[in-house]
């Protein structure tokens, strides 16, 4: 089987402390990118000189800095970063495209195996494993994975499908990976999470007050994308087997927050009617399956 081409576009701020490993992580793969731009977006820490030190020795690796002057604080951020690094990999001969985070790391042959992924099904857009993280000294799959969504740490696309959606939308609440994997399906593409391929996030979420910054944000996100407000109570009701009622109870607070702002989508009303489609196909399916099991009863 033909080996795919790809490159890598990392946006990294204050990483010192985790960016060597997936440095090292990338450079050990059994299929290496053919460009890999990781955007230093405003760091203040010692992250430059740690990706410059492995670029003077691997011409594939490029540092791009950005030193942005009152850089917003928020999600949107990473996007345009990413969009930076994007622009330096067009002249680049590839066939997929990776968006990293500069905090992880994959098993050697990762890349190798989502490549081979891609190549049996040409209708395959979006791809990646599952996210793993550090809990009480061992790494464990991260509450927010989810099969119908490919996390934006780890995103790799086929090229044709990430141009077809204009790449990465600059959310203020984020969720810019949600909206890459629904853009893609839109567009006719598969988007595919293989639990077997996990890769290991190294920073972890500390903290109660971050948790519930955390919840609270996925509220507005979910209201940025168009969820519908029953769509999004139905969706909290079925996590609380798997999640504290006081975050399910927070992120709600965060929806109908930015409902009553009415505060402008970085989506098109297309999107939001694809949206609002696919939760009610989902719920006509649920239905249908909960019937089946009570005339089996």
């Amino acid at each position: 089987m033909k080996k795919g081409k790809y490159v890598l576009v990392t946006a990294a701020r204050n990483e010192a402390a985790y960016i060597e490993k997936t440095i090292q992580s990338i450079l050990g793969q059994t299929v290496i990118p053919e460009k890999w731009v990781i955007v230093s977006d405003g760091s203040t820490d010692a992250t430059d000189d740690v990706v410059e030190a492995y670029a003077r020795e691997n011409p594939s690796l490029e540092c791009v800095r950005v030193n942005r002057e009152g850089r917003d604080r928020n999600f949107a951020a990473k996007v345009h970063a990413i969009n930076r690094g994007y622009e330096k990999v067009k002249g680049v001969e590839f066939d997929y495209i990776g968006i990293l985070d500069a905090d992880v790391t994959l098993p050697d042959d990762y890349y190798e195996k989502i490549i081979s992924e891609f190549q049996k099904d040409n209708r395959l857009g979006v791809a990646g494993g599952l996210i793993y993280e550090p809990v009480g000294g061992q790494f464990r799959g991260r509450q927010f994975n989810r099969l119908t969504s490919v996390s934006g740490s780890i995103q790799f696309f086929r090229r044709e499908c990430y141009d077809a959606i204009g790449g990465l939308v600059p959310a203020v609440h984020g969720g810019e990976d949600t909206i890459a994997s629904i853009a893609a399906r839109m567009n006719g593409w598969k988007v595919e999470t293989y639990p077997h391929l996990i890769v290991h996030h190294h920073k972890p979420m500390s903290g109660v007050k971050s948790m519930a910054r955390s919840y609270y944000r996925l509220g507005m996100m979910d209201y940025s994308m168009g969820f519908h407000p029953v769509a999004e109570v139905a969706k909290c009701m079925y996590r609380l087997a798997g999640e504290s009622l006081w975050g399910t109870l927070i992120q709600l607070c965060g929806f109908f927050a930015a409902c009553l702002s009415a505060e402008e989508r970085p989506v098109s009303d297309e999107f939001v009617r694809y949206v609002r489609k696919e939760h009610a196909e989902r719920v006509k399916s649920f239905l249908r399956l909960g019937a089946v099991r009570n005339r089996s009863n």
